[in-house]
């Protein structure tokens, strides 16, 4: 009995280490695809910038998407002009810190070289924040560890329950053959 319930366990544990696994490979394609589309719009918009030399205009298109919390750094380097920076402070996280090592999402580098007509206007770089993910996978793993210690409670229970009446039909047996053997 104990033998199956340690491997019910093991068998738990792997499960929830393949679910989140699965979970961490797709929360972090999504985190690539957000960056990807995150670095199509920002190029636009700091392309037609870059084009008039607006840099105070190209420092405020990179500091949106980072203090919305969709980018933990953006940066541009004009041709001939001074390294614009933007980069995100520390994001509310909805989890513990010890889980982002244990999430272990990649943090990629996209970027973008700016080239309109020929003409070289700049180079840009971002990197996504993985707080959405990280939370979306604290939330995910905690739920599927309560569902899991719900389903072991109940099942702990039926156990205890079938194995009360079968040790009440078994002393009924037993007092039965005790009784006859008299």
């Amino acid at each position: 009995m104990s033998v199956g319930l340690i491997i019910l366990l093991g068998a738990f544990v792997l499960a929830a280490h393949q679910a989140m696994s699965i979970a961490r490979q797709d929360a972090g394609l999504a985190l690539r695809i957000q960056a990807a589309a995150q670095l199509a719009a920002l190029s636009q918009v700091v392309t037609d910038a870059a084009i008039v030399q607006d840099y105070r205009a190209i420092q405020a298109h990179l500091k949106i998407p980072v203090e919305q919390g969709n980018l933990l750094r953006a940066e541009y380097r004009p041709p001939n002009g001074p390294l614009l920076r933007a980069e995100a402070s520390l994001p509310h996280a909805e989890h513990p810190e010890w889980f982002d090592l244990l999430a272990n999402l990649p943090l990629p580098v996209l970027q973008h070289t700016l080239v309109v007509g020929g003409n070289y206007y700049g180079h840009l770089a971002i990197q996504p924040s993985p707080s959405a993910y990280e939370n979306f996978l604290w939330h995910l793993g905690t739920r599927f560890v309560l569902i899991a210690v719900i389903a072991f409670v109940l099942v702990g229970w039926l156990i205890h329950l079938l194995l009360k009446f079968s040790l009440k039909d078994l002393d009924r047996s037993a007092a039965t053959l005790a009784a006859a053997c008299k």
